[in-house]
């Protein structure tokens, strides 16, 4: 071993050529000090073919800044609120019939039935299961199978306790009957209107971003069946989410009868449908075949985004989300899953599932397809 400037073949000190282990500075063939030309792991800014630092060109695992061949996640897709609840309206609501899980009513509320007669598993009879910011210009019962209900536009010396398990308001105006058990009540909410104005944002945002998507896949004709179509899930990005743009005007309508999805790419996970157009009147239709039902892919896994609509118009049984945030949706017919828009008139029930969608999705990686 050396003192310093001491020329060694063994370990050698501060500035001292060796074939050892080196000091700061030191050529060496082993681990480097800062700033060391390095085979092995490097240190920051040093040139590597291992997992790299910050800005570090790499092979393996790379720092931010690092080309990828995945496709970019995009931060928009959130669809928490959509997976929280089975009907949002950033308007108002109108049902004469069930509405199976949750909802939120950011307007009025015009007609009600029975809310959250299909939530499984254990249930907090405290958490709300029925969230109304407006008036309630309904006059009549409501049932609420579970849970409990928030108002917005009504104080607590407006909410009458007439006994364990009913609630009214203004007089008897309406009247909640609570049968979700101990707990379950109906209750006056200052915060609600916040929740109301981050949930419309969410969700326009959401239907923004989805409707930017560039399309990976197109609607075909199905053989030998006059203007049937076919949604072929034949490709997806790395993040397994199909991709259609379609025309609301020319493939919703009463001129075709029927759609049907094939069975899917297995790498498939979730399904995008952008529907274009200002108005949509799909009064007449069906959709045929397994439609999702194969692959462990169900409505929990379609979401249709009526990113342009003001009025849509349904007659048939829809199956999947359903996202319009600018339309006024009128349907006689359920819809099997999640429903956000700006105002809603059903006489048909809203089922679950609620929308389970991946935590990401990206751009398109394939080609553009213009479907319109």
């Amino acid at each position: 071993p050396g003192g310093p400037g001491t020329p060694t073949t063994g370990p050698g000190g501060p500035g001292t050529p060796t074939t050892g282990p080196g000091g700061p500075g030191t050529p060496t063939t082993g681990p480097g000090g800062p700033g060391t030309p390095t085979t092995g792991p490097g240190g920051p800014g040093t040139p590597t073919t291992g997992p790299g630092g910050p800005g570090t060109p790499t092979t393996g695992p790379g720092g931010p800044g690092t080309p990828t061949t995945i496709a970019p996640c995009i931060q928009g897709f959130d669809t928490s609120y959509m997976s929280q609840y089975n009907v949002i309206t950033f308007g108002d609501l109108y049902t004469t019939s069930d509405i199976e899980l949750t909802t939120i009513c950011c307007g009025n509320f015009e007609h009600g039935a029975t809310f959250a007669n299909q939530l499984t598993g254990p249930w907090n009879a405290t958490a709300p299961v029925l969230e109304i910011m407006g008036t309630m210009t309904y006059s009549g019962s409501l049932n609420i199978q579970k849970g409990s209900v928030l108002l917005g536009s009504y104080s607590s010396s407006q909410i009458t306790n007439a006994n364990s398990n009913q609630y009214s308001i203004n007089n008897n105006q309406v009247q909640f009957n609570m049968n979700g058990g101990t707990g379950a009540s109906v209750r006056s909410s200052s915060t609600l209107q916040d929740k109301c104005n981050s949930i419309t944002a969410n969700i326009i945002s959401l239907s923004q971003t989805l409707c930017a998507l560039s399309p990976n896949n197109q609607v075909q004709n199905i053989p030998n069946v006059l203007n049937a179509l076919n949604f072929n899930l034949a490709n997806c990005d790395s993040n397994g989410i199909a991709v259609y743009n379609i025309s609301g005007t020319s493939i919703l309508t009463s001129s075709v009868p029927g759609l049907e999805m094939s069975t899917p790419n297995a790498a498939v996970k979730f399904v995008v449908i952008n529907v274009h157009g200002n108005m949509v009147d799909w009064s007449s239709g069906n959709l045929h075949g397994s439609w999702l039902s194969t692959l462990g892919l169900d409505a929990s896994r379609l979401i249709w985004n009526f990113c342009e609509a003001t009025t849509i118009k349904f007659n048939f049984e829809m199956k999947g989300a359903v996202l319009a945030p600018y339309a006024t949706i009128t349907s006689n017919q359920p819809i099997d899953g999640s429903c956000a828009c700006y105002y809603l008139n059903t006489q048909g029930e809203i089922h679950h599932p609620l929308i389970n969608a991946p935590n990401c999705t990206s751009t398109s990686t394939q080609a553009a397809i213009s479907e319109f």
